[in-house]
């Protein structure tokens, strides 16, 4: 049998999506969030990517890490052929069928959540939910706590002293300690790409195109996701919250809580040279949630933000 390929430079963001925003030299001009420079521009396979990203533990060349690369170059192959035909019905103003609304939608949640924001959130939960047991566990009473250290030695032929046992306690009553959580629990949520991208077609979208010179942005964290205001115990539903998706340089999609009485699931606004303040609106709200870089087909979108930045700076 042929030796399975090994992919180490790994996607978050697919790279037809990042060749979308290539300039004539088929590359992407890039905005340093950290730096408020423009850097050199960078071909799509070196953006938006780690080494075996998809590891359970990350940078782990593992068979996890092979098989979810593997599902997603499947995935995005497929994307890839019936997406283009998609956006040049949405730039003609053509009728756009549910089915078509739903495949941007699926490409929005894999994007949304295979990357790092979503990761880190993930992180956060299980860290949140372990520190809580944990300090559940060490508030009992000293008979449970002991019970639980004497099965910790016995499954792991560890012994644990006095001493050590009084400084763990201490640790997790206090929070003072720090998880190394892996990338499993994320992964696991690969398995509902199709059920977001059920919610992400149930939204209202409104879709925006540019006619004008100034063109759209996109950046390393393309799929925005704005909470409302917290309302009730358990805050926004999905629903809720208010999407941006930058499809291409020439379309933005705002994704808005449906609205039953008066549904708008999919309509259309084109701006012209005209409209470049509402055009640079748009790519201020994508600008603002990007991580570390925001890409762009012609300079003149990035150098807009960097005056707005500046202009900030001085006030």
């Amino acid at each position: 049998m042929p030796k399975q390929q090994t992919t180490k430079n790994q996607h978050y963001v697919p790279q037809f999506y990042l060749r979308k925003f290539q300039n004539n030299e088929k590359k992407l001009e890039v905005l340093s969030c950290e730096h408020n420079k423009l850097f050199s521009p960078s071909n799509p396979k070196s953006i938006c990517s780690e080494d075996f990203y998809y590891g359970s533990e990350t940078g782990a060349n593992d068979k996890v890490s092979q098989g979810v690369e593997d599902m997603f170059k499947k995935l995005e192959t497929a994307l890839a052929e019936k997406i283009p035909a998609i956006e040049e019905k949405i730039l003609k103003g053509e009728h756009i069928e549910m089915e078509e609304k739903w495949t941007i939608g699926f490409l929005m949640s894999m994007i949304w959540i295979r990357g790092p924001v979503m990761r880190e959130q993930n992180r956060r939960i299980v860290e949140s939910i372990t520190q809580q047991m944990m300090g559940f566990t060490f508030s009992m009473p000293d008979d449970r706590i002991k019970s639980f250290f004497d099965g910790f030695d016995k499954n792991t032929s560890r012994t644990t002293t006095p001493e050590m046992r009084k400084k763990i306690k201490e640790s997790f009553l206090k929070k003072d300690y720090k998880l190394e959580v892996n990338n499993v629990v994320h992964i696991s949520m690969f398995t509902d790409i199709h059920n977001f991208a059920n919610l992400f077609a149930s939204q209202d979208w409104f879709v925006y195109i540019s006619r004008a010179k100034l063109g759209f942005i996109t950046s390393d964290n393309p799929v925005v996701e704005i909470f409302p205001e917290m309302k009730g115990f358990y805050g926004p539903t999905f629903l809720d919250r208010e999407h941006y998706f930058s499809l291409s340089p020439e379309i933005i999609i705002q994704c808005k809580y449906p609205n039953k009485k008066n549904r708008k699931w999919f309509r259309r606004k084109t701006y012209f040279d005209s409209d470049r303040d509402k055009i640079l609106s748009l790519n201020l709200t994508l600008a603002r949630y990007a991580l570390k870089f925001i890409y762009s087909k012609e300079k003149e979108p990035l150098e807009k933000i960097l005056k707005i930045v500046e202009l900030h700076k001085k006030q």
